[in-house]
């Protein structure tokens, strides 16, 4: 049996989630099984789906820009490469503003700065898979817990990364590179970076 060795975004999802939940990387045979490659998507349906769209489809205003950046830069000391947004779904905002049994409901939508690089990717699915794992906090408010889970995800995948990664690589997976559809490589210039950008906004100081 051949099993792909190289990381998709739909793979990567699938590495992370199995990783934030077990303290180990799939092995190739686990992640065949659960791959789609001819059906439709079935990863954590219901419990946040990740995407990777363009920023206009990621963040709406500039007050979601400014939270974002801010959320990233708080947790990590720099704004990095990417946006990454939690949109929650209209049944849920409706329902309790996208938490309910302890599950964050909606979607998380991730940009990509066009000086991105794989390890900025892998980082953005591994929030996304921190962040379907974070408790529900009752003690906040909706607005209050969506910017809490922005930074603590973002928080827990900088903390992670490195350790992730020799997981990864020691079970095989190909790192260096993330393999993303022509859609998905749809990119947003920031002049300078997203932390000139956030300096822009007046975001803290920001250190790489």
């Amino acid at each position: 049996v051949v099993h792909l060795t190289t990381i998709n975004k739909e793979r990567g999802e699938i590495i992370a989630s199995h990783w934030v939940k077990h303290g180990r990387p799939p092995t190739f045979a686990e992640v065949a099984d659960r791959e789609c490659v001819l059906r439709p998507p079935r990863l954590d349906a219901g419990q946040l789906p990740c995407v990777v769209r363009p920023l206009s489809r990621t963040v709406t205003s500039v007050e979601a820009l400014r939270e974002s950046l801010e959320s990233t830069t708080r947790a990590t000391g720099s704004a990095g490469r990417f946006i990454m947004s939690y949109q929650p779904s209209m049944d849920a905002t409706m329902h309790g503003g996208g938490k309910e049994r302890g599950r964050w409901r909606g979607q998380a939508v991730i940009a990509l700065n066009d000086d991105f690089r794989a390890s900025d990717v892998l980082t953005a699915l591994l929030q996304v898979a921190h962040m379907r794992n974070l408790p529900f906090r009752k003690d906040m408010s909706v607005d209050q817990a969506r910017v809490w889970a922005a930074q603590e995800s973002r928080a827990r995948a900088h903390r992670d990364f490195e350790h992730f990664c020799d997981d990864l690589k020691i079970e095989g997976w190909q790192c260096k590179e993330v393999l993303l559809s022509s859609a998905e490589k749809v990119t947003f210039h920031a002049e300078g970076g997203l932390d000139n950008l956030a300096k822009t906004l007046g975001i803290g100081e920001s250190k790489r």
